[in-house]
This record gives structure tokens, C-alpha cells and sequence, in this order.
């Protein structure tokens, strides 16, 4: 078990989470930029002098010994593989730094090149393999030394997509057969749902929210996990199955009030999908249950959909088809009627404080 409390200072920044990660657990770290992720990673590898704050396995302290004497491996965007050495010396640089003997070096390195699928390459040289080998070749060196904690810093960043498929579902088996526990640090939501089995999200230095992916995206409890889920998220006022949300950062009367399916009192998040969200060119008849006026301020490719951004009592997020986009002739300062129907919602509670 790994149980550490990280604390790191510096100008305008100071960085306090508490993190624990069982054995054979895959965490993933998200946050915006800035958030400490990497400084997380850092302290752990002994990289960064804390200004606090402990870090243990099974109880005993790692934090006083210095980053080579850590049971710790770190894999980042850049390989930073030796460019005079084979992949296979490159490999056995960290059990040869260990204590191990030359020939017992290379037979650990050997197996592990093999491990990842590149025993037939165990002679190139670094410039003579792909991104995506690379990346393995890094995998292999940090795994041959046999840590009990493996430190992933967006490791697949520097792969353009079709490498990146790849790279993500052969390391997603590695990991799979790693026992120690391992932390990964992306900004690609994709990536830490489907490799990592809980998530930890970083805002300002602290911890924002943890859970499983499917805890986090059912229920996320800051704007930013919201947007890295997909989701349009509110904070406001239940009664019965009423919210009264009130404008982002300001006081006030509520700027809207919302129907949701569930019938809540209190504090409360509500959450609709973009795709829930029906735009119109004028008021629609019968005026729906959760109808606004919005003005469009941005629109984007969104996959095979188009994202609209929408600015009103309250911003919005909506997808809708091509077709339809070009229907509404969808510009930059267009007045639109927004709808969400209240069964497409979802209201829960929202803990005191948030």
C-alpha cells in the first residue's frame, strides 16, 4: 500500500493532496495545467524537495531516501533513452545501477524487451525506433528495476492517434500485470477512463474529487470534471423537483429555475448531457418545461456532431447534428431558444461546502 501526503510550495502555488494507491491499483491524475499533477509525480519520485508531508509503503517511510535509492519507476512524454546506447543496454542501465552484474543486466533486459513485444529490437538504437517503441523501451527500463511504484507522466503524448491506439492498448496490458501501484498523469479523459481504476482530479493544488471513472462521470462536483466527463453541470436550491440555479460567481436572485426528474431538497448538482439540449429559432409552442433564451458565443466540430456554446441565465453546451447546425444557420451572436427536458437531467446531492 502507498500512502503519501504531498505538500510542495511555490510562488502563487502550493501543492497539498493525500493520495493512496493499492497494490496492483492503476490511479490516473487529471486536472487542468497547473493543477500540482506533475509535482505530485516528482515528489514521489524524489525529484522535487517537499516542504512536508510524508510518503510510505506498507508503513515504511520512502520520503528521507534519495530519488536512486526509491523502489520507484517514472516513464514521461520524452523516452529520454541514452541515443549512444541499444535498446537492450538502455534497459539494463537500471539493474546495472542496482548492483546487478553486467550479464545479469542484460538477461533481465532481454526478458523484459520481450515482455513488451521487442525482443527482435533489443540492437537498435534509438533513433532507429518508432515513437511507440520508444515508449516500450521506457516502459521496459523503468519495469527492470522492479518498483514498487511505477509513475506514468502523459506518457503517450508525444504519439499522433494512430500510434496512440496502439501504444494505449499495450500499455493498458502491462499494467494489468503490474503488482505495485501505479499512478498515471493525462489530460485525456479517454485515456485515464479506460487504463485506470479510480481517479483522482486536481484543481489549484488540491484534491477536487476521486472515485471510479464511472462514480466521477455519473457525478462530477466541479465545472472542470464536468467538461472532462461531457457533461453541462449546476449547483442551486432543490425543492421537491424545482432547482433554483443561480448565475456562475454571483449573488442574486436565481438566474433560472430548473425541473429535474428527481425529487430532491437542499444543496444540489444538476447535470444534463450537451446532447440532451434541443436549440431552437424561436420560443417553441407550449413553452416546454426548462426553456431559455441564449446567445451562441462559439461553435466547434465535436466528432460527428456540432458543439454549440450558448450564453443566457446560465451557459450551456449542445451538440447537434450537422444538419440541423446548418438548419439554424448556427453564427457567432445568434439569439436561440434552449430546451432540456427534465427527464434528461440528473440532480444529487451536493456535500456542504461545494
Amino acid at each position: 500500500m502507498m500512502d503519501a501526503h504531498l505538500v510542495a510550495g511555490r510562488a502563487g502555488f502550493r501543492l497539498d493532496v493525500r493520495l493512496r494507491v493499492a497494490p496492483g491499483e492503476v490511479v490516473a491524475l487529471l486536472g487542468p495545467s497547473g493543477a500540482g499533477k506533475t509535482t505530485a509525480l516528482r515528489l514521489l519520485a524524489g525529484l522535487t524537495a517537499p516542504s512536508g508531508g510524508y510518503f510510505l509503503l506498507d508503513g515504511s517511510a520512502v520520503h528521507a531516501r534519495p530519488a536512486e535509492r526509491r523502489p520507484v519507476g517514472m516513464v514521461v512524454r520524452d523516452p529520454l533513452l541514452f541515443p549512444h546506447m541499444s535498446a537492450l543496454d538502455n534497459v539494463a542501465f537500471g539493474p546495472r545501477c542496482r548492483g546487478a552484474s553486467r550479464s545479469e543486466s542484460r538477461r533481465a533486459a532481454a526478458a523484459w524487451l520481450e515482455h513488451v513485444g521487442l525482443g527482435d529490437r533489443r540492437l537498435a538504437r534509438p533513433r532507429e525506433l518508432t515513437a511507440g517503441q520508444a515508449l516500450r523501451v521506457a516502459l521496459a527500463r523503468s519495469l527492470a528495476v522492479r518498483p514498487r511504484v511505477l509513475l506514468l507522466d502523459e506518457p503517450l503524448a508525444g504519439l499522433d492517434d494512430a500510434a496512440r491506439l496502439s501504444a494505449r492498448t499495450r500499455l493498458r496490458h502491462h499494467l494489468g500485470d503490474f503488482t505495485g501501484a501505479c499512478l498515471l498523469v493525462t489530460h485525456d479523459p479517454l485515456e485515464a477512463m479506460t487504463m485506470a481504476d479510480r481517479l483522482v482530479v486536481f484543481e489549484d493544488g488540491g484534491l477536487a474529487q476521486e472515485g471510479t471513472p464511472a462514480e466521477v462521470a455519473r457525478r462530477p462536483r466541479t465545472d472542470h470534471v464536468a467538461r472532462l466527463v461531457g457533461l453541462n453541470l449546476y449547483r442551486g436550491e432543490a425543492q421537491g423537483h424545482e432547482v433554483s440555479v443561480r448565475a456562475r460567481d454571483e449573488g442574486g436572485p436565481p438566474a433560472l429555475v430548473l425541473s429535474v426528474a428527481e425529487p430532491l431538497g437542499g444543496p444540489v448538482f444538476v447535470a444534463f448531457p450537451p446532447s440532451a439540449v434541443t436549440l431552437h429559432p424561436a420560443r417553441p409552442e407550449g413553452t416546454p418545461r426548462n426553456t431559455w433564451e441564449g446567445g451562441v458565443e462559439g461553435v466547434e466540430r465535436h466528432g460527428d456532431h456540432v458543439r454549440a456554446h450558448l450564453a443566457g441565465p446560465i451557459t450551456a453546451a449542445a451538440d447537434v447534428t450537422p444538419a440541423v447546425a446548418a438548419g439554424l444557420g448556427l453564427t457567432l451572436g445568434q439569439r436561440l431558444w434552449v430546451t432540456v427536458r427534465p427527464t434528461d437531467t440528473y440532480a444529487y446531492p451536493a456535500p456542504a461546502g461545494e
